[in-house]
């Protein structure tokens, strides 16, 4: 209503109501023998409720005055005047504060000022001057009656403004005191004092007045100790003291009584503004004090935290002055009084003449600024000064102010630094930086010399597997134990390093071939040693690959290159040997890294291409099924056979991208027949164990059969027994992933592994591909016709499907046929297609 808010209207009832008690007070003490007592409040309460809640209680003012008024003698157009009148006394006041930018913390004396200026002195004029005319109106009275009336009602609303207004902010609006046992008790001395004062001085004013002035100090004491709210309210009790005895004198003659009242009024304004002004003062000297104590706490704390201490030196008096955090630095008790004798005790006795001659030079105006070591407590630390010496203007050094920081943990962070930047974290052995500058160093010396020295490529066999197997915390385990013995294999003056994960490096000094493979020989038998961890006992081998300086390289990359490669060979050459490196080697490597290089372009290149073979349903012929087969245009070498790339791309990762390049394609080229009008067929798509390890893979197929909106059984994932074989919890969590999407799975390859039939009865299979090594002589080898005729019936138990890979005769067709194998494919039926072939192959068996 009219804007105003819930909250506003009870603003509104909650002022006016008060107004009007205050009011009714106010009139009912108004008079005492004809003369007025000046106890009027609710001028007080009107400024402080406009400063407070803002111009919208305006009309709880003049409400409660209204209604304080309206059942008076006065009528009713001269209450409703005086109401406005009073009202707009409160506004002028409050827009006159509020344009100084008066604070109602009374936080400042410029605001206590303000509010005896404009709220108390200036403001009251206005309501005093309309109540006055209304008044005259009223009883149709004399301009001398007008001044009078005028002079009285103001000095009743500026005493009210005074002392009420403070008061009620100082409640709502300064910080409440902290009320300690010892303040308590000083509150209450302060309190009888007061009481007893007043009592003494206003029980006979008319002749006590000379004691009046006794109450400054007291108000000065209280104003001193105690805060705002207690200063008002003490201002407060001594103003209605005075009104009470005001109020208890006998007939005086209105001269003396005028004069008594205005001594009174006088004597409270003072009171009122020398105490806010004492109080406000003794505040902000609090404020400051306990600003200066904040800031000396945050500076200790500060220096605490940071391990900075400070010091001042007095140097003509020789006044040495220590922060609490120099004391703790240095290990001294902060109650003695610190000196240079005490301060070069503590100094390390290797250090303290660097330290005299540091501070001799400081005092010839050189900077101070040193490091050194200082003994505490029997325990080294570390501590960096610095100092600036001040001098006068005869060159006189007088002041010197410093800083001392206990740097321990920071020297032993830098020496943790190159630790770690030279050092393995694991194993503690030479690292790939410490590696590379001490086979810089060899190279140089063995230049000079013309002498050789053998470097060899060490990497652990089989370790992943115990990793994955066990846990990382074995394999750790077992890196440090390796490390050791290799440690323990080599002379003193030679090099053991790991370059990271399980490659290690051995580097012997003066050297030949016969002392490489002696050490070789020792190397391969110190590392197959079994060992136990966590009560499990395994084992590892190694494979090493060796190349000599000079023969093999005269620089530390290239060597580093060619052992690199001669380990390689002896991985491929069965593991756990060592092989020395030859230029044939050096050859193969070379074309390794260029196919690899070629192979990650091959994709941004689109040299890679999908064939398709289809298979054929024995029981009618028809086409159930494609084996999606990729092929590498090679720019130079032309079509690149799988075996050759695939097991690249899988040592290199490139599998994965690789992977998911062939999966979105197959299924962007079964859209595309959908499109066509030409059936659905299922794309049988070969998994490696790299991707099945991306824990991304079963989203992606989600997302590619949603994409083309295809039937789930639109995929089929081919697994080798080999991927079963070499992590088989891998594969049978993936299973059950890809299971719950509906794809269908199948076995390649199979009879070729050892754990098949193992894992068979675990799997929810739909497929077993039988491999073309069996298929191949089944008509002339009864024992690969057993083995099918095996495979087929034990599939069948199991309600799984089967299908025969690399059927190249009418004569195999015919044999699988009787052996109710379900399922074919082979050059017999079709060679593998590209996209354009094989769609017209769909078409004619359709």
């Amino acid at each position: 209503m009219f804007g105003y808010t819930k909250h506003d209207l009870l603003c509104i009832i909650a002022v006016g109501t008060v107004y009007f008690l205050a009011a009714k007070l106010g009139l009912a003490l108004a008079l005492v023998h004809d003369t007025v007592t000046l106890f009027w409040p609710p001028s007080g309460i009107a400024l402080a409720a406009l400063l407070l809640f803002g111009w919208r209680v305006f009309p709880a003012i003049i409400l409660g005055e209204f209604l304080a008024n309206v059942s008076g003698a006065l009528p009713i157009g001269s209450v409703i005047g005086i109401s406005i009148g009073n009202a707009l006394e409160g506004l002028a006041g409050y827009y006159l504060l509020r344009r100084c930018g008066f604070d109602m913390r009374l936080a400042r004396l410029r605001d206590v000022g303000l509010l005896f200026l404009f709220g108390a002195l200036l403001s009251a004029i206005v309501g005093a001057a309309s109540g006055a005319w209304w008044i005259t109106q009223a009883f149709d009275t004399s301009w001398t009656d007008y001044l009078y009336t005028l002079q009285y009602w103001w000095m009743g609303d500026a005493l009210g403004i005074a002392l009420f207004t403070p008061a009620i902010l100082a409640w709502s609006r300064s910080e409440p005191i902290e009320w300690t046992r010892e303040r308590r008790g000083t509150a209450l001395l302060m309190l009888a004092v007061l009481l007893t004062a007043c009592a003494l001085i206003f029980s006979n004013i008319e002749r006590g007045m000379l004691g009046l002035d006794l109450l400054f100090p007291l108000l000065i004491w209280i104003s001193l100790s105690f805060s705002l709210r207690c200063v008002t309210s003490a201002l407060l009790l001594v103003f209605v003291a005075s009104i009470i005895g005001l109020l208890a004198l006998g007939d005086l003659p209105a001269s003396e009584m005028e004069e008594l009242i205005q001594l009174v009024w006088l004597h409270n304004l003072m009171f009122g503004l020398t105490a806010l002004s004492v109080a406000v003062l003794n505040t902000q000297r609090d404020q400051v004090e306990q600003a200066l104590r904040l800031s000396k706490e945050t500076l200790d704390r500060a220096q605490r935290v940071g391990h900075v201490g400070s010091w001042h030196l007095d140097i003509p008096n020789n006044v040495l002055t220590w922060s609490e955090e120099t004391y703790r630095i240095f290990g001294l008790d902060s109650s003695q009084a610190p000196d240079y004798t005490k301060f070069i005790s503590c100094v390390h006795p290797e250090e303290r003449e660097m330290v005299a001659q540091a501070w001799e030079q400081a005092m010839l105006g050189e900077p101070y600024n040193i490091e050194h070591r200082i003994l505490v407590d029997g325990q080294l630390k570390w501590v960096r000064e610095r100092a600036e010496v001040i001098f006068d203007g005869n060159g006189v050094a007088r002041v010197g102010d410093g800083t001392v920081q206990d740097i321990t943990d920071w020297k032993q962070a830098q020496e943790d630094i190159q630790r770690l930047a030279y050092y393995d974290a694991l194993t503690g052995l030479p690292n790939r930086s410490l590696l590379q500058d001490r086979l810089t160093q060899t190279v140089a010396a063995a230049h000079r010399d013309k002498d050789s020295f053998a470097l060899m490529f060490l990497d652990l066999d089989r370790f992943k597997y115990i990793n994955d197997t066990l846990g990382h915390h074995a394999g750790d385990e077992m890196l440090r134990v390796v490390a050791r013995r290799l440690n323990e294999a080599i002379r003193e003056g030679d090099t053991v390093a790991r370059l990271g994960g399980d490659e290690f490096i051995v580097l012997l000094r003066e050297t030949g071939a016969d002392g490489a493979l002696f050490v070789a020989e020792k190397l391969l038998t110190s590392v197959a040693q079994p060992l136990d961890i966590d009560g499990v006992e395994m084992s590892t081998d190694v494979s090493i690959g060796i190349c000599m300086y000079p023969d093999d390289g005269s620089d530390a990359e290239t060597l580093m290159k060619n052992a690199d490669a001669a380990m390689y060979h002896a991985k491929e050459q069965g593991r756990n040997n060592f092989q020395f490196f030859t230029r044939q080697l050096n050859e193969k490597a070379r074309q390794h890294f260029d196919m690899e290089r070629e192979l990650r372009l091959a994709l941004e290149r689109d040299e890679f291409e999908l064939y398709y073979q289809p298979q054929i349903d024995l029981s009618n012929d028809r086409i159930v099924g494609l084996e999606v087969l990729l092929r590498w245009n090679h720019p130079r070498r032309g079509l690149v056979a799988p075996g050759e790339f695939i097991p690249l791309a899988e040592e290199s990762d490139l599998i994965v991208a690789i992977g998911e390049w062939v999966l979105r394609t197959a299924c962007g080229q079964a859209r595309s027949w959908h499109d066509l009008g030409l059936q659905t067929i299922p794309m049988a798509v070969n998994l490696s164990l790299r991707q099945l390890r991306d824990k991304h893979l079963a989203a992606l197929l989600k997302r590619l059969l949603e994409e083309t909106a295809l039937p789930h059984w639109t995929l089929e994932l081919e697994l080798t027994e080999s991927v079963m074989l070499h992590d088989a919890q891998v594969a049978l969590a993936f299973i059950a992933e890809v299971r719950g999407l509906g794809i269908m799975l199948s076995i390649d390859d199979f009879g070729t592994g050892y754990s098949s039939l193992g894992y068979l009865k675990k799997l929810s299979l739909d497929k077993l591909k039988i491999d073309q090594s069996f298929i191949s002589d089944i008509n002339n080898n009864p024992d690969d016709a057993a083995i099918v005729r095996t495979i087929i019936n034990l599939a069948h138990g199991l309600g799984i499907r089967v299908i025969a890979e690399g059927v190249e005769t009418q004569e195999q067709l015919e044999m699988l046929r009787a052996e109710d194998c379900d399922e074919v494919q082979g050059y017999w039926i079709s060679r593998p297609l590209p996209s354009a072939g094989i769609t017209e192959f769909i078409r004619n068996h359709h």
